[in-house]
């Protein structure tokens, strides 16, 4: 990894980002990677609940229904689909969606209601709760909603979970003809009835520690009143339960990372219901999320990449995807590392990473000789040297390694970008937003046996945007720093532009010019204002009630485009000639998707050196309601996605809510 080099104030905001993603196999009751967390969510003032998933530090929120009951979300094994409660079409039945809120179906359908389901570990079967209270009844059906099947009357019936073998599920189950529930372990097939926690109250929403040796539930047997209810852990056995909060109010609804760490819970212990995690041992309190409404949460699962044993074959999920948000700043170094490598041949191994504004590199092709088993290997340009070529008689290593390809490129199948060839160094995503999905393509180029890769991760460094003083004219660095934009629908209706952080010790020598897909350029500052600007966040917004007024400092706030004098010359690669735009509506109706650039000059030496920790773009268009928000950078955080790749961009909110606005586009909600 390259040492950060550059002035004091960059120094200060380099940021380090590992984004881990190991080998998970089913939902949060099975070992793996947490990916994101789905929960019930019922919007300020309203009556009908979403399904909303957030990533796991609680940025990115995404909402992926509407017009449900308590949806009761549940993941599948491959973290691919949701199934949920939904009462859209008149009565609650259960429904299943893709990730992104796609491909809705419908699985039941009759006159009682079909509520609460949970997958299967192996994805073949979805139980299930069919009525209410004394006469609700536990169901198990296939994914696709097909051979429904009772396995257990005499309610009430409350929120099953599959064990992590699939042999059990847990569940709460009735006692007597009260309303009260014990924690109860049955067969798959209804036979086997064990009770585990039997305290003459009610004890619910069970969920299985990874290894199978715990579970996590919710009950109000300890509680000041009937309605404290508390987490509690007890061994599969039903010995040493454990209570792991206390406080006056509800946490309810817990769910077990699916890597183990950590377990998450809603409560109204500071006000309206929201998410929390907690270590297993009720240690270490996080709070996710702030007055969002929230219960019934799922950590999603993170699927293995599994590759074939066929010659030009993609694996499986292709790509394997890591979502990266809120991190400042623009690339100035990427490694990363592939952990967990088996393969009987490691020399038919194409492996090719793309990053969010679509910059390839080829990392491992044609190389080294043999099997590899169980293998972890880092790529970093500064490494001292490239793996061992194709009939070397060496082996694929720890390293670190340069990356390495010994061919001209192999094609990969798509949908990775195309045509090769790829980048051979990983500096190609320098000055490029660390914050999009990064993806991960791997392909075996012949037939000869298969293999498996655990995981795989990414170690990003960053730097602001670094405004140089010069002699002449000085571009910035990076020059351009670039936007990507993709998955927006529709034609540009208003464009905002935001600069945050912006540090400089003479306002009036900076030049900042925005440059769309198409080429088209406006002067968004220019010959403005006196003096330094210390950190300012400024949105230039063609609504805005006036622009800089020429002898005033640059502060923060919403102003016009300014620049009170000719366009002065950009150096090359920005547009020429000048005179460029002076109002944002320049860009109207244009496609917004593609590159977009910021280009920063400082044009006279006499002032010292500055910065910009990131740039954003807001974009409506006549396809969505809401804007929605292309940033270059934000603070570190990951959210790893399962299958398709989802493009993250960040979303302004106009109102009170986000909505998802195409198949590929996440939008992550900033408050």
């Amino acid at each position: 990894m390259r040492r950060p080099v550059g002035t004091a104030s960059a120094a200060a905001l380099m940021a380090a980002l590992m984004v881990v993603v190991p080998a998970p196999i089913a939902r949060a009751a099975m070992p793996g990677a947490n990916g994101r967390i789905a929960f019930d969510h019922l919007p300020p003032g309203g009556i009908t609940h979403d399904v909303v998933s957030i990533a796991v530090d609680g940025t990115g929120s995404t909402r992926l229904t509407s017009t449900t009951t308590s949806p009761w979300p549940s993941w599948s094994p491959d973290g691919s689909r949701i199934a949920f409660t939904s009462s859209r079409d008149g009565n609650d039945e259960i429904y299943v969606m893709n990730a992104d809120g796609s491909a809705l179906t419908r699985l039941t359908n009759n006159s009682a209601t079909d509520i609460e389901p949970a997958w299967s570990p192996d994805g073949s079967r979805i139980a299930f709760v069919r009525g209410s209270g004394p006469s609700s009844e536990l169901y198990v059906m296939n994914a696709d909603g097909s051979g429904q099947t009772r396995v257990l009357s005499g309610g009430p019936i409350r929120s099953p979970n599959w064990a992590p073998n699939g042999a059990r599920i847990a569940l709460g189950c009735g006692v007597g003809a009260g309303s009260n529930t014990d924690l109860c372990l049955v067969n798959t097939d209804g036979s086997g009835l064990v009770r585990l926690a039997t305290a003459c109250c009610i004890n619910v929403y069970p969920s299985w520690s990874p290894d199978g040796k715990r579970i996590a539930f919710m009950s109000n047997r300890d509680g000041t009143s009937e309605s404290n209810y508390e987490i509690y852990v007890v061994n599969a056995d039903g010995t040493a339960v454990t209570r792991l909060t206390n406080n006056p109010n509800v946490d309810s609804g817990p769910a077990w990372s699916p890597d183990g760490s950590r377990i998450v819970f809603s409560s109204d212990r500071d006000g309206p219901f929201d998410l929390y995690t907690m270590n297993p041992d009720g240690t270490g309190l996080t709070r996710l999320t702030v007055k969002a409404d929230a219960s019934h949460p799922e950590w999603q699962p993170v699927p293995r990449v599994a590759v074939p044993a066929s010659g030009g074959a993609a694996s499986s999920p292709y790509p394997s995807t890591l979502d990266v948000s809120r991190m400042r700043g623009l690339v100035s170094d990427v490694d990363v590392t592939l952990t967990g490598l088996s393969h009987a041949r490691s020399q038919d191994l194409d492996v090719v990473l793309v990053g969010p504004g679509g910059q390839a590199v080829t990392l491992l092709s044609d190389s080294a000789d043999g099997s590899v088993a169980g293998a972890s290997l880092t790529f970093d340009d500064e490494a001292p040297s490239v793996l061992p070529a194709v009939g070397s008689g060496g082996r694929l290593a720890p390293g670190p390694w340069q990356v390495t390809n010994y061919g001209s490129g192999d094609p990969m199948p798509g949908p990775a970008p195309s045509p090769a060839p790829y980048g051979n160094r990983l500096d190609v995503f320098d000055g490029t937003s660390p914050v999009g999905t990064w993806t991960l393509y791997v392909a075996d180029d012949t037939i000869g046996g298969g293999g498996v890769i655990a995981g795989w991760s990414l170690a990003i460094t960053t730097a602001p945007i670094v405004i140089r003083n010069g002699a002449t004219p000085t571009p910035a660095a990076p020059y351009p720093a670039t936007v990507s934009v993709s998955g927006l629908a529709g034609s540009v209706t208003d464009v905002d532009v935001t600069l945050t952080g912006l540090s400089a010790p003479r306002g009036q020598d900076l030049d900042v010019v925005v440059v769309d897909p198409r080429g088209d350029a406006v002067t968004v500052l220019s010959d403005t204002s006196r003096g330094p600007v210390d950190g300012a966040t400024i949105v230039f917004d063609d609504a805005a009630r006036s622009p800089f007024q020429a002898s005033d400092p640059i502060t923060s706030g919403v102003f016009q485009v300014t620049n009170y004098e000719q366009d002065d010359p950009m150096p090359a690669p920005a547009p020429d000639p000048a005179p460029y735009g002076r109002r944002l509506d320049t860009f109207s109706g244009i496609d917004p998707n593609g590159t977009w650039s910021l280009y920063v000059v400082d044009d006279d030496g006499a002032g010292g050196t500055g910065s910009i920790d990131a740039w954003s773009l807001q974009i409506t268009t006549d396809a969505v309601s809401t804007s929605v928000t292309f940033r270059s950078a934000g603070r570190a955080l990951t959210s790893p996605q399962p299958g398709a790749a989802l493009h993250a961009a960040l979303a302004r909110v106009l109102g009170s809510f986000v909505g998802l606005f195409a198949h590929t586009l996440a939008n992550l909600l900033t408050t």
